[in-house]
């Protein structure tokens, strides 16, 4: 799901990362071409208890300037019931002991639902809903938040989704041969309804039971 936060967390002992490049830095006013990277962990068993996941954001790569804003982010998840119940919940809090330009903005938080499904019964196509709210999501007030993503294929995946203040479309895709690597394209403010129309290129991966606490 691209543009948005959902309900999961990473499993624990999971390490992911990603690399991303946009076509405009938004959180500057600049329309240079910039980049960014996340590098995170998951830590317990969000289906027994409460799965745990942080990370560490740079939110720009720039040479002259590389590593000269980023945060913090804690994320708290549970899922509930069984798991063909597929509901999860989450809550978490960005910008956390920012620096650079995102030390300008306070600590975001987002409260989001995500279930899991597949159309048309057990062998259709998969797809996930999430619903939350954002306490900044919203001209910097509380707002809804909402995306439905779905597997087009086993290596391809499309989602929609609204951030608040703007809509959102992406496509990912598994990388066939390297485990846990995908790329995803995605369009933020897709209408333009902020004057922020950005294209962004990621690369991510995750490596599970990476130091021995998966659950």
């Amino acid at each position: 799901m691209q543009g948005i936060g959902s309900g999961t967390v990473a499993p624990g002992g999971t390490i992911f990362g990603s690399v991303s490049g946009t076509d405009r830095r938004v959180d500057s006013g600049s329309d240079d071409v910039d980049g960014s990277l996340s590098l995170g962990a998951g830590f317990g068993d969000a289906a027994t208890g409460i799965g745990v996941q942080a990370s560490l954001n740079v939110t720009s790569v720039e040479d002259r300037d590389f590593g000269d804003s980023g945060y913090l982010s804690l994320k708290f998840g549970h899922r509930f019931g069984d798991p063909d119940l597929n509901l999860h919940a989450a809550i978490g809090f960005d910008n956390i002991a920012a620096w650079g330009d995102a030390s300008d903005n306070s600590i975001e938080t987002t409260v989001a639902l995500t279930t899991f499904g597949y159309l048309g019964g057990a062998w259709g196509k998969p797809y996930m809903v999430t619903l939350g709210v954002g306490s900044d999501a919203r001209d910097g007030d509380p707002g809804l938040i909402a995306g439905f993503g779905l597997g087009l294929t086993e290596y391809l995946g499309a989602s929609i989704s609204y951030s608040g203040d703007y809509s959102n479309i992406g496509l990912g895709v598994k990388v066939p041969g390297a485990k846990g690597v995908s790329l995803a394209l995605t369009c933020n403010d897709v209408f333009d309804e902020e004057d922020s129309r950005r294209a962004t290129l990621s690369v991510s991966f995750a490596l599970k039971n990476a130091f021995g606490l998966g659950g």
